[in-house]
């Protein structure tokens, strides 16, 4: 069980991380990108998560290497309205995700981890992907939680009215019924508020 940071696929959550840390020390400029290949387990290459050429958003959040070829493009982890369906069309980020090699490095299938490697500017780069804090119980689970939230909240122009379900996945590692957790969540989904229309006609307004 993962909480996802960012609004790719779980499997890819790994690299995005990585990637979102190397580009608070780097810049890069996508288009100058060439050569991916993640090296990974067998579960992120999966057939049915190793999905190729995404036609729509819903189909690329299932992608896992649309969602390293996204973390490669722009920064999804502090606004997680960037996987939006431009971002699918995106001629560069098609390229990456269409051009993506893999290679197996273990049989295990709960093998989340991995590195990738990728030119830029003729340089080879390296990026391993050996840690996550969106799992619970993981060093700075709850930091990372924050700053998901503190994001999320934000770009969609919200406050008060998501921190019990910021204060419930802050808990997530104690929850032995899932239904429980689930249920809360569903009751505050169904809760009435302003639309995304609405609000941005409020903020430009």
């Amino acid at each position: 069980m993962a909480f996802k940071l960012a609004p790719v696929h779980v499997w890819a959550q790994g690299f995005a991380y990585a990637l979102d840390k190397h580009r608070k020390q780097h810049t890069w400029n996508a288009r100058d990108i060439t050569n991916v290949t993640v090296y990974a387990g067998p579960s992120i290459m999966e057939p049915m998560r190793w999905i190729e050429n995404p036609i729509s958003l819903m189909q690329a959040q299932y992608s896992v290497p649309f969602g390293i070829a996204a973390a490669l493009t722009t920064d999804v982890n502090t606004n997680p309205l960037r996987m939006n369906e431009a971002l699918v069309s995106n001629p560069t980020t098609r390229w990456l995700e269409a051009t993506m090699k893999k290679v197996k490095i273990s049989d295990d299938p709960g093998y989340m981890w991995g590195y990738m490697t990728f030119n830029l500017n003729g340089e080879t780069v390296n990026i391993t992907a050996d840690t996550y804090p969106g799992i619970p119980g993981a060093l700075c689970f709850d930091k990372a939680v924050e700053r998901k939230f503190a994001n999320v909240a934000k770009e969609l122009g919200v406050g008060d009215e998501v921190q019990d379900v910021r204060d419930k996945i802050l808990g997530l590692k104690d929850v032995e019924d899932m239904s429980l957790l689930l249920m809360i969540w569903f009751t505050w989904a169904r809760r009435p508020r302003p639309t995304l229309l609405h609000r941005s006609s409020v903020k430009g307004s």
